[in-house]
């Protein structure tokens, strides 16, 4: 029985990694989505008030990129615990009520993902049989409803890795935010 309990955390442990991993490379990604959005808003800002000659479909790509580093970014900060209000709601609170919290916070973010992805879809059709305006040769479905679709299936796969280990290795750890590089931890 212990050795299958073993194997069991063992099992848990390296999803946990392997999730920490793809966790990781999305950062990464999202910081180049980011970056690559401040750069092209800047010489958009700068061409259109400066020179008065603006890039046609800059702002819809900026807005494009903002919407998909929101929804993948969304899925980081919930991996990593760093909800700025439950943080600071539960900084002083008893272990028991931060137990509750989590658990509460697990199934509403289950609850609320499962519900983005077929009204994600349902909007993607919507907006896929539109024709591209504001400069971008493709549909807006592909930056307003796809983040949409793919943050609700990111999320209900984070939360359900985190309820079912939270379950198996019953390690209160696991629901305080894990700071990264380049994170910030108040005292």
């Amino acid at each position: 029985m212990d050795d299958s309990n073993g194997l069991v955390k063992k099992v848990v442990k390296k999803i946990h990694n392997v999730v920490d991993q793809f966790i990781r490379v999305l950062s990464i990604i999202t910081g180049y989505i980011v970056g690559i959005f401040m750069v092209i808003l800047f010489f958009q800002v700068v061409l259109r008030f400066v020179f008065k000659n603006p890039i046609y479909g800059a702002d819809e790509l900026v807005i494009a990129l903002m919407v998909w580093s929101m929804a993948l970014g969304n899925a980081i900060v919930y991996w990593h615990n760093e909800h700025a209000v439950i943080e600071f709601c539960l900084q002083n609170s008893p272990s028991i009520v931060k137990k509750i919290m989590h658990h509460v916070t697990n199934l509403v973010v289950l609850t609320t993902s499962f519900v983005y992805i077929p009204g994600g879809l349902t909007l993607f059709r919507m907006q896929k049989k539109l024709i591209p305006l504001g400069g971008l040769s493709f549909s807006k479905a592909y930056y307003f409803a796809l983040p949409i679709v793919v943050m609700g299936v990111l999320l209900v796969a984070l939360s359900a890795v985190k309820t079912i280990e939270y379950l198996i290795l019953k390690d209160d750890k696991l629901m305080m935010p894990s700071f990264g590089e380049g994170g910030v931890k108040l005292d």
